[in-house]
């Protein structure tokens, strides 16, 4: 009897090893927490006023108006982006995401931004 209570438990306690390891293993390596999916662009996007630039370590910079840009100028806010498929988020220089998120365009050429209504910034080619 003493024995048979001792494979009962042995078993209990593989069959819950087994369990959690399959749990764990079932999404593939990569399947955390995190998206998987987040990636940068590099570049200087303009708008008919604003000019947004955007650097390879998440940082952008934005310029109230290309004169401001041309004359290198500080930047009126500087701080960190991440972009979800063809979603930006911005952030603000606190680290605070911002509610007003960008849009992608095609070949990742051109982004909308709600901050920003009824502007498109396209890429400049320097």
């Amino acid at each position: 009897m003493r024995q048979l209570r001792f494979m009962l438990v042995g078993f209990f306690v593989l069959s819950l090893s087994v369990l959690t390891t399959a749990c764990f293993s079932i999404g593939g390596p990569g399947s955390g927490t995190g998206t998987g999916n987040e990636r940068k662009i590099t570049g200087t996007y303009q708008s008919d006023s604003v000019v947004v630039v955007f650097a390879e370590d998440g940082s952008y910079k934005v310029y109230g108006s290309k004169e401001n840009f041309q004359a290198n100028k500080d930047p009126d806010s500087e701080a960190e982006y991440t972009i979800l498929e063809k979603e930006i988020i911005f952030k603000n220089d606190e680290g605070n995401e911002i509610p007003e998120r960008g849009i992608l365009g095609e070949d990742d050429k051109s982004f909308t931004w709600e901050q920003y209504p009824g502007q498109t910034f396209t890429r400049s080619e320097n």
